[in-house]
């Protein structure tokens, strides 16, 4: 398990952000161009400082042609999280493939060799279909009757960096580089924590459960809904959901609902919204599902639909709602997309070349590709609460206790402290919570500490705003479980 690990966290640092960061700016990286001198911040390095790190990196780019973070990483984020910002970005701008190859394997190859040495008795160079393959037997391994195998897949398809120096240019190749290189994390997490999935539609829909392992039923139906990241035209509860949903829903204790929504630009706002209400609607009015007894999760798109959601369960006119559409009882949001309008805040520009996983448009002044692919190119529908929900109204209308999770270097954190302050300021329950040095939708690399003390929270913010029954709570006190 602990080398499975190791070959997630190397995994992550290759594939979870390539495809959404290329979506955000399907213009190609620019070599970075000599810039006048500039003052270095006192917590970067340069060749002309005379540091410790002194050629090394570089002073800060303007925003629009970096390609590169400041050279910072703090010593008291954890030795996964330093890694990968290390090496999340180049530190010079490789033109071609040879060279890039050249650089990835020069910097990967010494951790390669010393894991192969602490972990494997041998390694066999072979050759099967006329493939290349190379076999590994670990330290005291011992073979059995039924021939078992671990079959590796190595990162680095985008080839040196977080941030693919070509980006594709036409939805279907998006989905499948994102897919593929998601598929296998998601898979992974799946398999940690959760006992079973099952497909199924609702309304139409199609969405899948995933139980958690060690999962117990109670007499009142409590739910996890799930709605996934990917720039709203990206992702699926088959790719890349469960690397955030099934810890969360594990460390919670309940069962997680991941809902399919259509994705743009085949189909554009308001579809995802309509099968966002449609899924909740039939839960509530067809399933017996009371609104307390449902809490809902979302990350980047995903925690935007929600919240999207949620400003139009507020415009339903009584006669529509019957009744019967109540907001859940809690939501948690992982770095939301709240504001798919041009200037989504400061840290869309300050932090574009420091976030590695994604990348404002050169033109700061434009929308992004993924926000007018959501909207069919109408640009006009970008500050509509239903797609922007930080435009919307949180005064005199009920929100749910909300948990807002986001790091440090998330390109989205100005939007984000936007709207907590706008719910706050309009007497919202509303709690949140940075953490320090992480990038976008970091809790997706579940196996780093970050990722689990912020799935955690989650999991007991949301645990904390269900009702507690006697039996479960009988059943967590004989189990000493403290998050009941």
């Amino acid at each position: 398990m602990a080398r499975l690990l190791v070959a997630l966290s190397l995994v992550c640092l290759c594939l979870v952000a390539t495809a959404e960061a290329g979506f955000f700016s399907r213009n190609k990286a620019s070599p970075a161009q000599a810039a006048p001198a500039v003052v270095t911040p006192s917590n970067t390095c340069s060749s002309t400082d005379g540091g410790a790190c002194a050629g090394e990196c570089t002073a800060p780019h303007r925003p629009a042609d970096s390609v590169k973070p400041y050279c910072y990483v703090p010593k008291h984020v954890s030795k996964e999280a330093q890694a990968y910002l290390s090496a999340a970005h180049p530190k010079e701008f490789l033109p071609d493939i040879p060279q890039q190859r050249a650089y990835f394997d020069a910097r990967t190859t010494p951790i390669g060799t010393a894991a192969a040495a602490t972990f494997l008795q041998s390694t066999e160079d072979a050759t099967i279909a006329g493939v290349p393959v190379v076999y590994g037997t670990p330290k005291g391994y011992t073979s059995s009757v039924s021939k078992q195998l671990l079959l590796y897949f190595h990162g680095g398809a985008y080839l040196s960096a977080a941030h693919p120096k070509e980006f594709l240019p036409d939805i279907p190749q998006q989905r499948a580089y994102f897919d593929a290189r998601t598929t296998p994390i998601g898979t992974a997490a799946a398999d940690t924590f959760l006992q079973s999935t099952e497909d199924a539609t609702i309304a139409g829909v199609s969405v899948v459960y995933g139980t958690p392992k060690g999962y117990t039923s109670s007499v009142s139906k409590q739910l996890l809904l799930y709605f996934h990241g990917g720039a709203y035209s990206l992702g699926s509860c088959k790719s890349s959901a469960w690397m955030i949903a099934a810890p969360v829903a594990h460390a919670a204790g309940l069962q997680v609902l991941c809902v399919e929504y259509r994705l743009a630009p085949e189909h554009p706002f308001p579809a995802a919204l309509d099968d966002a209400l449609v899924v909740y609607r039939h839960l509530l009015v067809e399933e017996g599902y009371s609104a307390h007894n449902i809490v809902m999760l979302g990350d980047s798109a995903g925690g935007g639909l929600i919240m999207a959601l949620l400003q139009l369960i507020n415009q339903l006119p009584d006669e529509q709602q019957h009744d019967a559409i109540d907001p859940p009882a809690a939501v948690v949001l992982y770095s939301p997309w709240v504001d798919l309008s041009p200037h989504g805040g400061d840290s869309i520009v300050t932090l574009t070349g420091v976030d590695p996983m994604l990348r404002a448009p050169n033109d700061p002044d434009s929308p992004s590709p993924a926000a007018l692919a959501y909207v069919a190119g109408n640009a006009s529908l970008l500050s509509d609460p239903l797609v922007s929900p930080l435009h919307g109204t949180y005064d005199d209308v009920h929100f749910p206790p909300t948990l807002i999770q986001v790091g440090l270097r998330d390109m989205l954190i100005s939007s984000n402290v936007l709207l907590y302050r706008k719910m706050h300021a309009a007497g919202q329950l509303v709690t949140f919570s940075p953490y320090e040095a992480m990038w976008h939708v970091f809790q997706a690399f579940w196996n780093f500490p970050e990722a689990q003390a912020a799935n955690q929270e989650a999991a007991d913010f949301l645990r904390d705003h269900l009702p507690q029954h006697a039996s479960q709570q009988d059943a967590g006190e004989a189990a000493g479980d403290s998050t009941l």
